[in-house]
């Protein structure tokens, strides 16, 4: 993903959230060959705490969560990362 957005710098474009994740996901998927999904690539150029569709005409929908400080901190106390 960093090296995609550093090529679009070279090149002086400013990928859009949407254009770099479908690059990241065409190079993993297409270019390397690698059978993987995709929301990794869709998060990592989103960021945040989204709701993210994978439409059945493979286009992405991303919605960000919107929560209130009280659910944000419940989240975070009952969230376990390993």
């Amino acid at each position: 993903m960093g090296l995609i957005h550093a090529l679009g710098a070279l090149q002086r474009r400013a990928l859009t959230k949407k254009e770099l994740a479908m690059d990241a996901i065409n190079v993993e998927q297409k270019v390397m060959g690698e059978s993987v999904g995709s929301q990794d690539q869709v998060s990592a150029a989103y960021g945040g705490f989204n709701k993210i569709r994978f439409n059945m005409d493979e286009s992405i929908s991303v919605d960000p969560v919107i929560l209130s400080v009280e659910k944000l901190h419940l989240l975070e106390s009952s969230v376990m990362l390993f």
